[in-house]
């Protein structure tokens, strides 16, 4: 399992790009609260991470959705965490899915937040 980020680096056939970079949401109740990734290409991936970093809400709610052929995607999250502010977390999500979208969202009422997440896959 893995237990940060970096741990994918040093490992052949990885690489990493950013998702959801400085990424504005409103508080919960506000103009853009939440913001959906395009589709990220996964079927081939032996491992998969998602980082999250949050700056300012004492809430965020971090979901993966899966589709298995790309143009259907979950009605519920394949995989999800929360962070509290100032809060950066791995999330290991188990390889199955063709595709899949990180949506983040604030659930913190009074305050606005940035984040930028990052997709990590290891290939063979």
């Amino acid at each position: 399992m893995v237990e940060t980020f970096e741990e994918f680096v040093p490992q052949t056939g990885y690489s990493y790009e950013t998702v959801q970079d400085g990424q504005v949401l409103t508080a919960s109740g506000g103009a853009t609260p939440n913001n959906t990734s395009d589709a990220k290409e996964v079927k081939k991936c032996t491992a998969i991470a998602i980082q999250a970093k949050n700056t300012a809400s004492t809430s965020l709610l971090i979901e993966v959705f899966g589709s298995i052929d790309g143009s259907v995607f979950d009605d519920q999250p394949y995989a999800e965490t929360t962070l509290g502010a100032t809060e950066t977390k791995t999330l290991s999500i188990t390889p199955g899915p063709k595709d899949i979208k990180i949506k983040i969202t604030n659930q913190d009422a009074g305050n606005a937040t940035t984040v930028h997440t990052r997709l990590g896959r290891r290939y063979g």
